[in-house]
Protein backbone atom coordinates (compact mmCIF):
# COMPACT_ATOMS: atom_id res chain seq x y z
CA UNK A 1 0.00 0.00 0.00
CA UNK A 2 1.62 3.18 -1.06
CA UNK A 3 1.76 6.66 1.30
CA UNK A 4 -0.62 9.44 1.10
CA UNK A 5 -0.59 11.15 4.40
CA UNK A 6 2.71 12.26 5.75
CA UNK A 7 3.60 14.39 8.77
CA UNK A 8 6.50 15.72 9.80
CA UNK A 9 7.39 12.92 12.75
CA UNK A 10 5.19 10.41 10.38
CA UNK A 11 2.58 10.10 12.82
CA UNK A 12 -1.29 11.19 12.49
CA UNK A 13 -3.12 12.51 15.50
CA UNK A 14 -6.90 12.54 15.68
CA UNK A 15 -8.71 15.07 17.29
CA UNK A 16 -11.81 13.31 18.71
CA UNK A 17 -14.40 15.56 16.37
CA UNK A 18 -16.28 13.81 14.52
CA UNK A 19 -15.63 13.25 11.08
CA UNK A 20 -13.07 16.23 11.09
CA UNK A 21 -9.08 16.40 10.18
CA UNK A 22 -7.23 19.65 11.70
CA UNK A 23 -4.34 20.47 10.12
CA UNK A 24 -2.53 23.42 12.42
CA UNK A 25 -4.92 23.14 15.07
CA UNK A 26 -6.15 20.19 17.67
CA UNK A 27 -9.89 21.86 17.11
CA UNK A 28 -11.19 21.77 13.19
CA UNK A 29 -14.64 23.14 12.89
CA UNK A 30 -14.71 21.71 9.78
CA UNK A 31 -14.17 18.17 7.14
CA UNK A 32 -10.44 19.58 6.73
CA UNK A 33 -9.49 23.05 8.83
CA UNK A 34 -6.06 24.04 8.25
CA UNK A 35 -3.97 26.59 10.28
CA UNK A 36 -0.67 27.56 10.27
CA UNK A 37 0.52 28.60 6.53
CA UNK A 38 -0.02 28.52 3.37
CA UNK A 39 -1.83 25.55 1.32
CA UNK A 40 -0.84 23.99 -1.80
CA UNK A 41 -2.49 22.21 -4.07
CA UNK A 42 -1.35 20.24 -7.37
CA UNK A 43 -2.69 17.11 -8.72
CA UNK A 44 1.12 16.63 -10.35
CA UNK A 45 4.18 18.84 -9.62
CA UNK A 46 3.40 22.21 -7.94
CA UNK A 47 4.67 25.38 -9.52
CA UNK A 48 3.56 28.55 -7.27
CA UNK A 49 1.30 30.84 -9.60
CA UNK A 50 2.26 33.89 -8.05
CA UNK A 51 5.94 33.63 -6.17
CA UNK A 52 6.69 35.81 -3.24
CA UNK A 53 3.05 36.62 -2.21
CA UNK A 54 1.83 35.07 0.93
CA UNK A 55 -1.70 33.25 0.01
CA UNK A 56 -3.81 31.07 2.14
CA UNK A 57 -4.17 28.87 -0.50
CA UNK A 58 -2.42 28.18 -3.51
CA UNK A 59 -3.37 25.67 -6.73
CA UNK A 60 -0.02 25.23 -8.52
CA UNK A 61 -0.88 22.16 -10.68
CA UNK A 62 -0.76 22.10 -14.54
CA UNK A 63 -3.64 19.19 -14.95
CA UNK A 64 -6.68 21.36 -15.32
CA UNK A 65 -6.87 24.68 -12.72
CA UNK A 66 -10.12 24.60 -10.12
CA UNK A 67 -13.08 23.35 -11.25
CA UNK A 68 -16.19 24.49 -9.10
CA UNK A 69 -19.88 23.46 -8.96
CA UNK A 70 -22.34 25.88 -6.94
CA UNK A 71 -21.73 29.92 -5.91
CA UNK A 72 -18.02 31.13 -4.68
CA UNK A 73 -17.69 34.34 -2.80
CA UNK A 74 -14.14 36.44 -3.17
CA UNK A 75 -14.05 39.45 -0.34
CA UNK A 76 -11.68 41.61 -2.22
CA UNK A 77 -10.15 41.94 -5.85
CA UNK A 78 -9.80 38.81 -8.07
CA UNK A 79 -7.19 38.98 -10.85
CA UNK A 80 -7.07 36.38 -13.98
CA UNK A 81 -4.34 37.06 -15.86
CA UNK A 82 -2.63 38.94 -13.36
CA UNK A 83 -1.42 38.83 -9.79
CA UNK A 84 -1.98 42.76 -9.12
CA UNK A 85 -5.59 43.26 -9.39
CA UNK A 86 -6.96 47.09 -9.36
CA UNK A 87 -10.53 46.00 -9.64
CA UNK A 88 -13.33 43.91 -8.12
CA UNK A 89 -12.08 41.55 -10.92
CA UNK A 90 -9.42 42.38 -13.55
CA UNK A 91 -9.10 40.37 -16.43
CA UNK A 92 -5.78 40.38 -18.73
CA UNK A 93 -7.41 38.64 -21.88
CA UNK A 94 -10.13 38.41 -23.56
CA UNK A 95 -13.41 37.36 -21.70
CA UNK A 96 -16.38 35.29 -23.79
CA UNK A 97 -19.86 34.88 -22.46
CA UNK A 98 -22.45 33.21 -24.32
CA UNK A 99 -25.06 34.95 -22.91
CA UNK A 100 -25.99 39.17 -21.65
CA UNK A 101 -23.70 40.90 -20.33
CA UNK A 102 -25.72 43.84 -18.00
CA UNK A 103 -23.98 46.24 -16.43
CA UNK A 104 -25.13 49.78 -15.52
CA UNK A 105 -21.92 51.42 -17.30
CA UNK A 106 -18.61 50.67 -19.31
CA UNK A 107 -15.84 52.76 -18.38
CA UNK A 108 -12.14 52.16 -20.46
CA UNK A 109 -8.94 51.85 -18.26
CA UNK A 110 -7.57 54.98 -20.32
CA UNK A 111 -9.51 57.83 -22.50
CA UNK A 112 -8.63 56.40 -26.54
CA UNK A 113 -10.14 57.41 -29.79
CA UNK A 114 -11.30 53.18 -30.06
CA UNK A 115 -11.89 53.37 -26.11
CA UNK A 116 -14.06 50.69 -26.64
CA UNK A 117 -15.06 48.33 -29.60
CA UNK A 118 -17.58 45.83 -30.93
CA UNK A 119 -16.17 43.50 -33.35
CA UNK A 120 -17.29 40.93 -35.90
CA UNK A 121 -17.02 37.86 -34.15
CA UNK A 122 -13.29 37.00 -35.88
CA UNK A 123 -12.19 40.04 -34.37
CA UNK A 124 -11.35 40.99 -37.71
CA UNK A 125 -13.20 44.11 -38.16
CA UNK A 126 -14.62 47.13 -36.16
CA UNK A 127 -18.44 47.63 -36.58
CA UNK A 128 -18.86 50.07 -33.63
CA UNK A 129 -16.20 52.48 -31.76
CA UNK A 130 -16.73 54.85 -29.16
CA UNK A 131 -13.85 57.79 -28.95
CA UNK A 132 -13.75 58.52 -25.02
CA UNK A 133 -11.25 61.43 -25.96
CA UNK A 134 -13.14 63.26 -28.22
CA UNK A 135 -17.09 61.74 -27.34
CA UNK A 136 -17.73 60.62 -30.65
CA UNK A 137 -19.08 56.89 -31.60
CA UNK A 138 -18.15 55.55 -35.38
CA UNK A 139 -20.42 52.78 -37.08
CA UNK A 140 -18.37 51.13 -39.53
CA UNK A 141 -15.42 53.71 -38.62
CA UNK A 142 -12.37 53.36 -36.41
CA UNK A 143 -11.85 57.37 -37.09
CA UNK A 144 -15.39 59.40 -36.06
CA UNK A 145 -15.11 62.89 -36.65
CA UNK A 146 -18.30 63.92 -35.77
CA UNK A 147 -20.22 63.16 -32.47
CA UNK A 148 -21.91 60.28 -35.01
CA UNK A 149 -20.25 59.35 -37.73
CA UNK A 150 -21.57 56.80 -39.79
CA UNK A 151 -19.85 54.83 -42.80
CA UNK A 152 -23.43 53.32 -44.94
CA UNK A 153 -26.73 54.32 -45.07
CA UNK A 154 -28.78 54.74 -42.34
CA UNK A 155 -32.54 53.74 -41.94
CA UNK A 156 -35.27 55.32 -38.99
CA UNK A 157 -39.23 54.64 -38.98
CA UNK A 158 -39.62 58.08 -36.72
CA UNK A 159 -38.62 61.71 -37.17
CA UNK A 160 -35.23 62.58 -37.12
CA UNK A 161 -35.00 65.99 -35.22
CA UNK A 162 -31.83 68.57 -36.15
CA UNK A 163 -30.74 71.04 -33.97
CA UNK A 164 -28.74 73.17 -36.11
CA UNK A 165 -28.04 75.26 -39.45
CA UNK A 166 -27.55 72.32 -41.65
CA UNK A 167 -28.59 69.12 -42.20
CA UNK A 168 -26.05 68.17 -45.12
CA UNK A 169 -23.60 69.51 -47.15
CA UNK A 170 -20.90 67.99 -50.19
CA UNK A 171 -19.50 69.38 -53.37
CA UNK A 172 -18.66 66.44 -56.25
CA UNK A 173 -20.71 64.87 -58.77
CA UNK A 174 -24.38 64.97 -57.65
CA UNK A 175 -25.31 61.46 -58.44
CA UNK A 176 -22.77 60.44 -55.50
CA UNK A 177 -23.08 63.67 -53.32
CA UNK A 178 -25.16 63.56 -49.56
CA UNK A 179 -28.47 63.01 -50.13
CA UNK A 180 -32.10 63.14 -48.23
CA UNK A 181 -34.47 60.18 -49.97
CA UNK A 182 -37.71 58.77 -48.83
CA UNK A 183 -38.91 55.40 -51.14
CA UNK A 184 -41.89 54.84 -49.82
CA UNK A 185 -43.58 57.85 -49.90
CA UNK A 186 -43.42 61.49 -49.90
CA UNK A 187 -40.26 63.68 -47.94
CA UNK A 188 -41.09 66.54 -46.22
CA UNK A 189 -38.81 69.35 -44.23
CA UNK A 190 -40.77 70.58 -41.57
CA UNK A 191 -40.43 72.80 -38.38
CA UNK A 192 -41.26 70.41 -35.94
CA UNK A 193 -43.56 66.70 -36.17
CA UNK A 194 -46.85 68.07 -37.32
CA UNK A 195 -48.39 68.33 -40.85
CA UNK A 196 -49.22 72.35 -40.11
CA UNK A 197 -45.42 73.32 -40.36
CA UNK A 198 -44.29 71.70 -42.89
CA UNK A 199 -42.10 74.17 -45.44
CA UNK A 200 -40.76 72.28 -48.29
CA UNK A 201 -42.29 68.97 -49.41
CA UNK A 202 -41.68 66.68 -52.28
CA UNK A 203 -43.74 64.58 -53.81
CA UNK A 204 -43.70 60.37 -54.47
CA UNK A 205 -44.68 61.82 -58.10
CA UNK A 206 -42.23 64.02 -58.87
CA UNK A 207 -43.93 67.17 -57.62
CA UNK A 208 -42.62 70.20 -55.08
CA UNK A 209 -44.02 72.44 -53.09
CA UNK A 210 -42.85 74.98 -49.99
CA UNK A 211 -44.83 77.14 -47.88
CA UNK A 212 -43.44 80.87 -47.87
CA UNK A 213 -42.41 82.29 -44.49
CA UNK A 214 -42.37 85.94 -43.49
CA UNK A 215 -39.59 87.01 -40.97
CA UNK A 216 -40.68 88.73 -37.75
CA UNK A 217 -39.11 92.17 -36.95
Amino acid sequence: MSTILYTDDGTVGSSGVPNCVGVGTANPATTLDVLGGESHFAFNAYTDPNPGVACDAKFGGSAGGIAVNGESVFNGAVGIGTTTPGQTLEVNGTIGTNSALITPALRPVTDATNALRVQTANGSTDILDVDTTNGRIGINTDSPAQALDVVGNIRTNGYVDVDGPRIISGTGNPTTAPALSAPKGSLYLRTDATTATTRIWINTNGTTGWAYVTASA
